[in-house]
């Protein structure tokens, strides 16, 4: 074309033409076959268009600086183009894998469960890999992977990915001649599981860029699978408060409902003892039984209403400075029908100051103390008071085996609701008087411990903060 134009341009503006060539080739080929067009460009103007043409030899020395210059532009121009073009296909690049990323996210955040996440993650890193790739989740409680492996696969691997939680196989120090390579999915806490990848492209992990995007959507997946745990625990928590919360309103309006009845059944119980004509021996104590098992009923019914009530939130203290003797005399007063005549030492320092307490709350954990001592333990029974620390104790003991096996290192357990020291014992309840003492405690900025006596028996015992606001 330049030569079909000799006559109506210059050689300077020849010149131009074969440099915008370079440049149209740079765009084209890249910067080698921009270098070599450079070159050949020289060659090709100095034969077809410096005097004398259709040969190689100058008339004008400054022809070699237009050469040199030519050159020199050519080869500059024609990286910087390719160069150019490499960085846009490059952001292109860049720009379609966040895209992905992106997209990828967004399915993975309305990923509903495991399996979702594990199907969307092995359907993009094979994509990415243009290979293939298996997701394999860890079974937090068995600590065994649940699917089922291809033979190539070394489940000795696997497990030493988990423990040390670093990458093994293809592309990596650490079993280096695998055909796959083990990417841990680590969360915060722990390993969730494994991903096997099997790049089409043995060199694939070469790629600092390719290796970056695995990084990423790895890092997508094993945060998707730690969120779908957490939404998982959340669900069970909030059953298990729903549940909790019903259980409670249904105790709560059963054991309501029932007091009155109950009430009146001890009632007419003790009118038929003092009636007249004397009722006989036999008579008697059958009647004593029905008071006594009666009031043990209305005891049951008063805990799980008390403990429902604490629970819910809706019991106000009404707390005023009280004598620590005045309550613990009450508190055997109220438990009498339990102790059926045995004696209760009471321990008690004539200097103990005043505490700021609901009496009524503290005088039913008391009781309920008391009671349990008489259900499990055996007379002997012993209430002592003091100072400790910041505070005043109480302790309630008795004389019986200690706490049972249940207890172990986990004394606190005992204090659980619906939970009885022995499972299979005969005697009756339903495990709410210690999880009453206990709500009823911490609603008091108190405690309560139990531990077994080393001379035999088991102590209970309460702590009040001397100074509350």
């Amino acid at each position: 074309m330049a030569f079909l134009l000799l006559n109506h341009l210059d050689l300077a503006n020849i010149v131009m033409l074969f440099l915008l060539t370079v440049v149209l080739v740079a765009l084209k080929g890249g910067k080698v076959v921009a270098a070599w067009t450079s070159l050949l460009n020289v060659l090709a103007f100095n034969y077809f268009f410096v005097p004398p043409r259709f040969s190689f030899d100058v008339d004008d020395a400054q022809y070699l600086v237009t050469f040199m210059v030519m050159l020199f532009v050519g080869l500059v121009t024609g990286q910087i183009t390719a160069g150019l073009k490499y960085q846009a296909e490059l952001a292109s690049a860049r720009e379609k894998k966040a895209l992905s990323l992106y997209e990828f996210t967004r399915d993975l955040s309305a990923a509903s469960n495991k399996q979702e996440i594990v199907r969307l993650g092995e359907s993009i890193v094979s994509s990415a890999c243009q290979g293939q790739a298996l997701l394999v989740l860890r079974d937090s409680k068995s600590g065994l992977l649940l699917e089922t492996l291809p033979p190539e696969i070394d489940r000795g691997v696997l497990t030493w990915v988990i423990e040390h939680r670093q990458a093994a196989g293809l592309g990596t120090p650490n079993s280096s001649k695998a055909k796959w390579q083990y990417l841990p999915m680590v969360s915060n806490l722990n390993t969730l599981g494994v991903l096997l990848i099997k790049p089409g492209d043995a060199n694939f992990f070469d790629s600092i860029d390719e290796v970056r995007q695995l990084d990423n959507l790895v890092r997508q997946i094993a945060l998707a699978l730690e969120r779908a745990h957490y939404v998982k625990q959340a669900w069970g928590a909030q059953v298990m408060v729903e549940t909790e919360k019903m259980r409670n309103t249904l105790l709560a309006s059963v054991s309501h409902d029932l007091r009155t009845p109950m009430t009146v059944l001890i009632g007419l119980a003790e009118t038929v003892k003092d009636s007249k004509p004397p009722l006989s021996f036999e008579q008697s104590d059958m009647v004593d039984q029905i008071v006594i098992k009666g009031h043990e009923l209305n005891h049951m019914m008063t805990n799980i209403l008390e403990l429902a009530r604490h629970q819910s939130g809706q019991i106000q203290l009404r707390k005023q400075m009280q004598e620590v003797e005045e309550i613990v005399g009450a508190s055997i007063r109220h438990a009498s029908y339990f102790l059926k005549g045995d004696k209760i030492r009471t321990t008690i320092p004539m200097d103990l100051p005043a505490v700021c307490f609901d009496g009524l709350m503290i005088e039913r954990v008391l009781v309920n103390l008391i009671e349990n001592a008489c259900r499990h333990g055996a007379p002997g029974f012993e209430i002592r008071a003091g100072l400790e620390k910041t505070g005043v104790f109480i302790s309630v003991l008795d004389q019986g085996a200690g706490l049972p096996s249940l207890a172990g290192d986990d004394e606190q357990g005992l204090f659980a609701p619906f939970v009885k020291g022995n499972a299979e014992t005969s005697v009756p309840g339903f495990g709410m008087g210690l999880a009453l003492c206990q709500a009823i405690m911490k609603a008091h900025q108190g405690s309560i411990s139990a531990a077994t006596r080393p001379e035999g028996g088991a102590e209970f015992r309460i702590w009040l903060p001397i100074a509350q606001e």
